[in-house]
């Protein structure tokens, strides 16, 4: 059976390598460390399980990311885990309007977001 697809995106490549080191086991992970080759990514890929996305990006940043998939009818229906270093209210609220499913924060644990994603697989079946 084909493995499910995440598509990880951070523009610091150390923190997207943990990324891919922690569920390269059990998912097949497409790494992007920008917003636009992520939107691309997304469309390319719109068979992807979910998005793990940094919000603080040059260029462009998450929630603006988030607002373009959202926007698209061919990415609109990818769930999105934000995976942040700021633990702040405004950002939570912000995304969450966006369309946000749930907020990861850095130094990531590896036990915590894997739970995430699954619940996040689980309910948006």
């Amino acid at each position: 059976m084909d493995r499910l697809k995440i598509i990880a995106v951070d523009d610091q490549p150390e923190n997207l390598q943990l990324l891919v080191h922690m569920l390269k086991d059990d998912y097949a992970v497409i790494a992007s460390t920008s917003g636009e080759t992520a939107i691309e990514l997304a469309q390319r890929h719109n068979d992807a399980a979910l998005i793990l996305l940094d919000v603080f990006m040059p260029s462009i940043d998450g929630f603006e990311v988030l607002s373009r998939l959202k926007s698209d009818p061919k990415t609109s229906h990818l769930p999105v885990i934000f995976v942040t270093g700021n633990d702040n209210e405004s950002d939570y609220q912000k995304g969450f309007e966006l369309g946000a499913y749930d907020f990861v924060l850095k130094p990531i644990s590896a036990s915590l977001l894997t739970n995430r994603i699954k619940h996040c697989l689980a309910s948006t079946k």
